[in-house]
């Protein structure tokens, strides 16, 4: 598997698509642009959310369950996929990650 080119989608531990770019202090207006061409625009009641972030990519891995926390995903075990780790904050620009993703901010009114 090779390494994604940037930005590109992921899909988060949390269920959330979002928007990843290499680099931390990027131009915002970029990041908006290419969220919207990445993500399309924010649903109704939901908000663009930017965190800096400090990743590794593993672009080899099988058996999901087996690193990390113990997690897996619809393909652990199946054939080889890569996945990124949060790691600890590092000086190396290498692993300087900025994560664009829309979160509910509020309910919207169905009526």
């Amino acid at each position: 598997m090779s390494k994604p080119k940037y930005p590109t989608y992921i899909h988060t531990f949390e269920g959330e698509g979002a928007a990843l770019f290499q680099g931390h202090n990027l131009d915002r207006a970029m990041v908006d642009e290419e969220v919207d061409r990445i993500l399309g625009e924010a649903p109704i009641g939901f908000e663009l959310q930017i965190f800096e972030r400090h990743y590794i990519y593993k672009g080899n891995i099988k058996h999901c369950s087996r690193h990390g926390d113990s997690w897996g995903c619809d393909e652990d075990g199946n054939d080889y996929h890569g996945h990124w780790f949060e790691i600890k904050p590092t000086d190396d620009s290498r692993c300087h990650f900025t994560e664009a993703f829309y979160k509910r901010t509020h309910d919207v009114d169905p009526g």
